[in-house]
């Protein structure tokens, strides 16, 4: 990881669940939730690794997700930490289809999307054999 990225209010563009997405020229950068109230620990940092690699799987899968360049450190606020870059895409989050959606079409949309990265992993299996 190189030097740090400066990360600014004004590019804060959602405030969801697991982090904020800043807006970063035509990439985004997720700071995971919590940061920087709480002090980046082991834990934060293994999250933040599996979010990245399993993005990275899938991305290399050929499912349509966004790629991810890698985790960087970051300034936000006077606070040092860490995030993922990745491309930035634009249209309905899973959080917006979640709450537009019926429970039955929501729980659909779920198996589909589990079904998927089940396939993902199989073509990594077959690949890593």
């Amino acid at each position: 990881m190189g030097k740090r990225l400066n990360l600014r209010k004004e590019n804060l563009i959602d405030l969801g669940g697991s982090g904020k997405i800043y807006s970063v020229g035509d990439k985004v950068v997720k700071v995971p939730k919590g940061f920087p109230s709480e002090k980046i620990n082991g834990y934060m940092v293994a999250n933040l690794k599996s979010e990245y690699f399993i993005h990275r799987d899938l991305y290399e899968a050929g499912i349509s997700v966004p790629k991810p360049y890698g985790i960087i450190r970051i300034n936000e606020d006077g606070e040092r930490g860490i995030g993922i870059l990745m491309d930035r895409i634009y249209g309905k989050t899973l959080l917006d289809l979640g709450l537009r959606l019926g429970p039955s079409k929501r729980d659909s949309l779920s198996e589909k999307m589990l079904a998927k990265v089940k396939k993902a992993e199989n073509a990594k299996r077959m690949i890593m054999s």
